[in-house]
């Protein structure tokens, strides 16, 4: 866990950096939405300090945990939370999302020119982030000679390995709920005995211990959340609630894309989701009680 030959990586009471990272990334998608409508409102009224001292807190909460995350050095937090604000970016408004796409195609052309390249990016984290492309099955980094770069990488591969024999061993049911750790000896590649609790990549992990059948229940249950935070936002006329529904949508970005190297329903953390939906549903009830009274007013009349 040190980085830059001096530093520790972050982990806060985690007692590990990448639940650490994977903690921020569930609360920095929400922070972003909301510090966007505060600036934004703040912007409309120059003169209303209320609402400025509203942007700062949004605002330096945002960069704080941005921060810590960078601080964490997880490349799966890296990565979810990008695709957590892209999501936060994208749905706030047309503008946004336009100005976004703009912005990706010119640094799209610019990677295809050559005229940006990683190797632009300061050398620790240029490194840090030349092996991601590894998790997505680019390379073999299996039959690598393992070293203290690489450690962390094929100890997660050798465990996706496991998972992937699992499923295969019994496809329609899997080995059992919470059977990875138990059966794991069964299935591990040679030098990789330790089976760490779980896949480290939670796909592979419910489909490895409950099979097709629970893995359609899975994606049930998180397109069933989907659903619900794209509701609550249309019927919702609150501006608050509003960029609450869209941070929502952020963070259930980073957890669909964190969730592919990891596993964040670890200590407790799916109680923080469960209070984001909780908050949300509160958030919007008064919005659709008006609408539900104004509807009957009508019928009535």
């Amino acid at each position: 866990f040190i980085i830059l030959d001096r530093f520790m990586r972050a982990s806060g009471t985690f007692s590990q950096p990448n639940p650490y990272a994977g903690f921020l990334g569930l609360a920095l998608p929400v922070t972003l939405s909301l510090a966007l409508l505060s600036v934004g409102s703040a912007l409309r009224q120059p003169r209303r300090m209320v609402a400025w001292l509203w942007a700062a807190f949004y605002l330096g909460a945002t960069l704080l945990l941005a921060a810590a995350l960078l601080a964490s050095w997880s490349r799966g937090g890296w990565i979810g939370a990008a695709a957590g604000v892209t999501v936060v970016i994208v749905m706030r408004s047309r503008r946004a999302a336009l100005l976004f796409a703009g912005v990706a195609l010119l640094v799209l052309a610019a990677l295809l020119l050559g005229s940006l390249s990683p190797a632009q990016l300061p050398q620790p984290v240029a490194a840090r982030v030349q092996e991601v492309p590894a998790f997505f099955g680019v390379g073999d980094p299996l039959n690598q000679e393992v070293n203290d770069d690489n450690f962390a990488l094929i100890e997660r591969l050798a465990h996706w390995v496991a998972a992937q024999r699992m499923f295969a061993a019994s496809p329609l049911l899997g080995v059992g709920p919470g059977n990875y750790a138990a059966v794991y000896d069964t299935y591990r590649l040679p030098r990789w005995e330790e089976p760490l609790g779980h896949a480290h990549n939670v796909y592979l992990n419910v489909l490895a211990e409950t099979g097709i059948i629970g893995f359609a229940a899975f994606v049930v249950l998180w397109s069933a959340s989907i659903v619900f935070v794209v509701r609550r936002r249309a019927h919702t006329r609150d501006a608050w609630a509003n960029a609450l529904a869209v941070g929502m949508l952020g963070v259930l970005a980073h957890l669909a894309v964190h969730n592919l190297v990891d596993n964040l329903f670890v200590q407790g953390m799916y109680i923080l989701v469960a209070l984001w939906l909780a908050l949300l549903d509160a958030s919007t009830y008064g919005s659709q009680t008006d609408s539900a009274a104004g509807a009957a007013a009508s019928v009535h009349t």
